[in-house]
């Protein structure tokens, strides 16, 4: 916060009057952050995901799934679970914080699928204890 409160005063002392500060700070904190975004290559998260995915720092949801395939075709089932990542922004991202704000920073779809999807050998999963 320190950062946007100095740049905000700077805004407002700048100004010829106190409602043209008012309105230029105003502008500022609703554009900011879509001017870093634009700056480094993210995208803007917004509030509800902010809400949904992350609160602050100490406290991350991190949701893991296992699905056991165990007959067919694995470039099939690859395929299957390569539509939600490619077509949602936040399944093939990952959030970065910038400044106190957080962003999705896009990841490589290759790298994504390599992360989510492992293919196991045969007799590997017997029971739901060894998942």
């Amino acid at each position: 916060m320190g950062v946007k409160l100095l740049i905000s005063v700077a805004i407002y002392q700048a100004s010829p009057s106190w409602w043209v500060g008012l309105i230029g700070c105003l502008v500022f904190f609703m554009g900011y952050r879509y001017i870093i975004a634009s700056i480094c290559g993210y995208n803007v998260m917004d509030v509800m995901d902010l809400n949904c995915f992350s609160t602050n720092d100490k406290a991350p949801c991190n949701v893991m799934s296992a699905t056991p395939v165990s007959k067919g075709r694995t470039d099939l089932t690859k395929e299957c679970f390569t539509k939600l990542p490619t077509s949602h922004l936040k399944g093939r991202s990952r959030i970065v914080k910038v400044l106190g704000d957080f962003y999705y920073q896009e990841l490589k779809i290759e790298d994504v699928i390599d992360s989510n999807i492992e293919f196991l050998p045969d007799g590997t999963l017997n029971s739901r204890e060894d998942v």
